[in-house]
């Protein structure tokens, strides 16, 4: 696909599907509906001050924002492919009977949105049997958009925010070297102090070069790990991961030539994980840090 095709895609009405088989087809669904929302939600964090959100029994918060980007969604994906299933984080399941699934969360990364922080994202994945065929993480503060069809290699679009011109790459930008620094960012949480404090022990001692922890979507920061030398750990011990959490996300990083690990370094099942993972494209930077984490 080439950036003319994708700049052709969002800017032309979006016709009904002719082969629910073909990830081009579900492509053209996904680059509709992420041009289409992509402005407005960032339109919206800009006002999120007015915006009023509530919560979830976790503690987690949601809006009705999110809330109308799922309505709609299913009316675009009734008009494209009916049949298909649907699930959204935040209205759950529809139509499950269909072999073909429409995989959304709105905004992952919920706080950071309310926040004003440019580290959420929507996450997009349509699955068939739990096949990925296509997966769309997209930044909206960035206009950075990374996706991948099918088994195709895995690439990111800069969609102009600031008059800039249109790029796409693939990923990822920074081909994995044994002698490049290892760099690290641990998803803050309450269950990850333990491994800020082996961390920050291994860079005073120089074993790694750069130690951060970012908020916001977990989705997001594996994308970043795509890119190149960054190492994404997350200990995510609050609940197992549902289909909107990782499915996109993990697709997209295999598809750059990375790799997510559990604790015992088998590869995570992004439909039902719980617990520590790392993911990345440096598979030694991968080893060296999770058996540093381990001792």
């Amino acid at each position: 696909m080439t950036i003319d095709q994708v700049k052709h895609i969002i800017g032309q009405p979006l016709t009904s599907c002719n082969d629910p088989g073909d990830p081009k087809e579900w492509m053209r669904l996904a680059l509709h509906i992420t041009g289409h929302l992509l402005p407005k939600i960032r339109s919206e964090r800009l006002g999120v001050g007015a915006m009023l959100a509530n919560y979830k029994e976790d503690g987690s918060p949601f809006t009705r924002f999110e809330e109308s980007i799922e309505a709609y969604c299913k009316e675009v994906l009734a008009g494209f492919y009916p049949e298909a299933g649907f699930i959204g984080e935040e209205s759950g399941l529809s139509n499950g009977d269909g072999r073909v699934l429409f995989v959304i969360d709105p905004i992952d990364g919920t706080r950071s949105f309310l926040s004003g922080f440019d580290s959420f994202a929507m996450t997009i994945a349509i699955v068939k049997d739990k096949f990925p065929l296509v997966s769309m993480v997209s930044n909206p503060a960035t206009g950075d958009i990374a996706f991948r069809m099918g088994n195709a290699t895995s690439q990111v679009i800069s969609m102009p925010v600031h008059g800039q011109e249109w790029q796409m790459k693939s990923l990822p930008l920074l081909p994995p070297r044994s002698d490049s620094p290892i760099l690290v960012n641990l998803h803050p949480a309450t269950t990850s102090k333990v491994y800020i404090d082996k961390l920050y022990a291994l860079w005073q001692e120089k074993r790694v070069a750069m130690v951060k922890s970012v908020s916001g979507s977990p989705s997001w920061q594996i994308i970043e790990a795509s890119k190149g030398d960054v190492l994404y750990i997350n200990t995510w011990q609050t609940t197992v991961t549902m289909p909107f959490d990782l499915v996109a996300a993990l697709h997209i990083l295999e598809g750059a030539g990375g790799q997510c690990l559990n604790h015992q370094g088998q590869k995570v099942n992004p439909w039902d994980h719980a617990g520590i993972f790392f993911a990345g494209i440096n598979a030694a930077h991968l080893e060296s840090v999770k058996q540093a984490l381990e001792q």
